[in-house]
This record gives C-alpha cells, structure tokens and sequence, in this order.
C-alpha cells in the first residue's frame, strides 16, 4: 500500500516503454526475470533435435506457455521497476546505484551459481531451482541487514494467524 504510486508508475512506464524503462535495462535492474531466463534454457535444453516424444512433448507445452511466462515475466518486472523508480526518486540514487539496489532486493536469474544453473535444465530442479536459491539469497540478506523487520514478517505474523485460529476455535496457549 505504501508504495502504490512507485507499482502504478512502474506499470505506465513498462506499458509505454519509456525512458526510465530503457534506463532501468541499460543498468541492470531490469532483464533478470524467470520466465525470460529459467523458461527459455529449459526450453532450449529439451528442444534438442532428437525427436523424441519427450522432446515433442515440451516444445508443445512450451508454445503453450508463451503468453502464460510472459504475464508472469511483467509481474516480475513491475517490482523490480517499482523497487528502482524508488530507489531513484525517494533515496536519489544514481541508475547504477537504483540497479545494484533492485538487484539485491529482487530475484536475478540470471546469475545464480554453476550448481543452479545446472538444476535449472535438469528435469530434477527445473525450473524452481533458481526460485529456490534467490529467495534464500535474498532472505540471508534481510537477516543480515533488517533482523527486526524481518522477524516481525517471518515470526510475528505465522504466530499471530497461530494465536487467532486458535482463539476462533476455543484454545489457548496451554493447548497448544
């Protein structure tokens, strides 16, 4: 809610594809999503041309999925966006600086370590692998640098909805 107009200018910006979209490419911030990196080198890894079922199986499912990675992809990009306008308009920070910011708050893809990258094109980890690793990169991250608030996301509020449910169904702490 507090950051409704960054996610609404962020959505005009995306749909015009107007400068502070092309700026946020050029820096970085923007491009890194998981359908534009995870779906297409899983696409590419079973589109070989063995002509197997398998193989004939996916690139079907992949035609498929096409308008479905891309709502996904804009999803994506309308955070990062909105996380970069941000960090340029209330912190005045350089393009470079807002990237480097959108980077270490958002999911990147596109860099993700050697063991990853190898699940991400196996059958075994595709296509979460990478999910995976990036919430728990960013998650270490907001650890290390907002304890609290992070606490009060990861405790406070599955206690809380805890104690509620409980409540609503005449238990109490000793019941638990």
């Amino acid at each position: 809610p507090m950051n409704w107009t960054y996610y609404k200018q962020a959505a005009q910006e995306l749909y015009r594809k107007g400068p502070l979209r092309e700026e946020a490419i050029r820096s970085g911030a923007l491009g890194g999503e998981f359908a534009n990196v995870d779906l297409k080198s899983l696409a590419v890894e079973f589109s070989g041309e063995s002509g197997n079922a398998f193989d004939s199986m996916m690139n079907l499912a992949k035609r498929g999925i096409q308008p479905f990675s891309k709502f996904y992809a804009l999803q994506d990009e309308v955070f990062r966006m909105a996380t970069y306008l941000k960090a340029k308009q209330a912190w005045n920070m350089t393009p470079e600086q807002a990237a480097v910011h959108v980077l270490k708050w958002n999911p990147n893809y596109a860099e993700v370590g050697q063991a990853i990258k190898y699940l991400r094109q196996s059958p075994v980890g595709a296509p979460f692998a990478s999910f995976t690793a990036e919430a728990a990169r960013i998650y270490a991250t907001a650890a290390k640098e907002h304890p609290i608030k992070l606490a009060k996301w990861a405790i406070g509020i599955p206690m809380g909805i805890t104690a509620y449910a409980a409540s609503s169904n005449g238990l109490d702490w000793n019941d638990m």
